[in-house]
């Protein structure tokens, strides 16, 4: 059976809706068709926290759409993940971001990862901060051996190319060299050229490949394959049903259950609310 997966970009522009899609088309299974749009209104890149915010609520109403249409599965093509957890608060079909499934990824590759992210020269320090604030709440901080920036705005990677390539390939070492990680993660779906091309650059290790020893992620790959498996699994209403059993948050099925107001609530749950 056909399996439909609608890829949200959280900003306003389509000038990633092409590349996006030939990029999951590559790696998708068979049985998947991909539909890549981008918000309505919104920035036109996420640059900050401010950005971030203003991209939440179009990027939900888009994965509520996507749920009203038919699709199986969400993908939020953004590291930063804008609106994942309300999505998945509201929705029953899977909701997926790059962040987060890259970063649990990493940890299972090696020991330690590093991010290497983007956005304006004044705004690294609020990027790498935020980064590790997402971290925090997927309680992969302590895998996280640094977080890098290639100092280039999302909107500028496009035509900065060849500098956004050799920045990278800078980051990389120096996360390797001096940070001790063992894993690196591009930290922004607008970089996946920049990964074929850096695991063909050679450097100054004993390997002949900077890529040999380090394991290189881009998390669009990480996307479309978590978002895959998800919906196959859900093709045994398995995952369906356990998403279901949440309470919603516009229902709220639990305020006033109860077992809330009742001295001993186990007790009440455990006899299916009967006092």
């Amino acid at each position: 059976m056909m399996k439909r997966i609608k890829v949200v970009v959280p900003v306003s522009s389509d000038m990633w809706n092409a590349s996006v899609k030939e990029l999951m088309e590559r790696y998708k299974d068979p049985d998947t068709e991909l539909q890549v749009v981008n918000i309505e209104k919104g920035p036109e890149s996420l640059e900050c926290t401010y950005d971030e915010v203003l991209a939440e609520m179009f990027t939900l109403l888009e994965a509520e759409k996507a749920q009203d249409e038919g699709f199986d599965g969400v993908i939020i093509y953004c590291g930063s993940d804008p609106g994942l957890r309300a999505a998945r608060e509201k929705l029953v079909i899977p909701a997926v971001g790059l962040g987060e499934s890259s970063y649990h990824l990493a940890s299972l590759l090696g020991t330690s990862f590093s991010i290497i992210t983007v956005g304006p020269p004044d705004l690294v320090a609020t990027q790498c901060r935020r980064v590790r604030d997402h971290l925090k709440v997927y309680a992969l901080e302590h895998k996280c051996a640094s977080v890098r920036s290639v100092a280039i705005p999302v909107i500028d990677l496009e035509k900065e190319k060849a500098k956004q390539e050799e920045r990278l390939f800078t980051e990389v070492r120096r996360a390797i060299e001096e940070d001790g990680a063992d894993t690196i993660v591009l930290g922004c779906g607008g970089m996946f050229r920049s990964q074929k091309s850096n695991r063909r650059r050679r450097c100054g290790y004993h390997c002949t490949w900077m890529w040999w020893d380090v394991g290189c992620r881009g998390a669009g790959f990480r996307g479309i394959g978590c978002a895959g498996d998800r919906t196959r699994h859900r093709g045994i209403e398995g995952l369906r049903a356990a998403h279901s059993d949440r309470p919603n948050p516009e229902q709220a099925l639990f305020r006033n259950a109860p077992w809330r107001q009742e001295a001993n609530p186990l007790a009440v749950y455990m006899s299916g609310g009967r006092a």
